[in-house]
């Protein structure tokens, strides 16, 4: 049985791991903002944010699902935030 330690030795990795493919993800967000915003399109696409959920929901295990429901509608608010942000930066 492994011990807590090594546990949290596991998450450490894991969570520097979720930090450099947030900060992945929302270089391409700010890059999908300036085409939108360079194309007038509006930033909030919930079709978008719909099949994303659906789609990646399966790689999630049962009784997982609701919580990366959150966890990624938490993530899309934040880039939106971030491409709103640009767009009135420029």
């Amino acid at each position: 049985m492994k011990e807590i330690e090594d546990l949290r030795k596991e998450i450490d990795l894991i969570d520097r791991e979720m930090a450099s493919m947030f900060s992945k993800r929302m270089d391409l967000v700010k890059e999908i903002g300036n085409l939108k915003k360079k194309n007038n399109i509006k930033i909030r696409d919930l079709e978008r944010e719909k099949q994303v959920i659906s789609v990646n929901s399966m790689y999630v295990k049962d009784g997982y699902q609701s919580y990366y429901h959150k966890l990624i509608r938490t993530i899309m608010t934040l880039g939106k935030k971030i491409q709103e942000k640009d767009k009135r930066a420029k």
